[in-house]
């Protein structure tokens, strides 16, 4: 599992190298000029079993693998004063969650099962 925090900005920026992915997939959905890789965190989390990923600039996330198939995974997600529920990822398909505000942009996370 990787989690990726990204930070996006209204502001005009270099281009992060390392973003050049996600912003493939963020492009057409958030509306921002710049986007800049806070953090990247990878880790084999084993069904039922908790990862807890210290996110830069907020809370932490917690995430709890519930059940694992050939086509992705159904997540227990719980980041503290952002949200808390369970979401379905497809393998190949990255969730993205929009986190709070960070300076003058706004955090996102994206969680890939891969």
């Amino acid at each position: 599992m990787e989690v990726t925090v990204v930070r996006i900005s209204p502001e005009p920026g270099p281009a992060d190298p390392r973003a050049k992915r996600l912003d493939r997939i963020l492009k057409g959905q958030l509306a921002y000029q710049s986007l800049g890789v806070l953090a990247v965190k990878k880790r084999s989390v084993a069904l039922d079993d908790v990862w807890k990923v210290n996110l830069p600039g907020t809370g932490p996330l917690r995430v709890r693998p519930v059940d694992i198939g050939p086509n992705g995974a159904l997540l227990s997600l719980d980041w503290e004063g952002e949200l808390q529920g369970d979401f379905r990822v497809r393998k190949g398909t990255p969730l993205i969650l929009g986190g709070p505000r960070s300076g003058q942009g706004k955090l996102v996370v994206v969680i890939d099962t891969r």
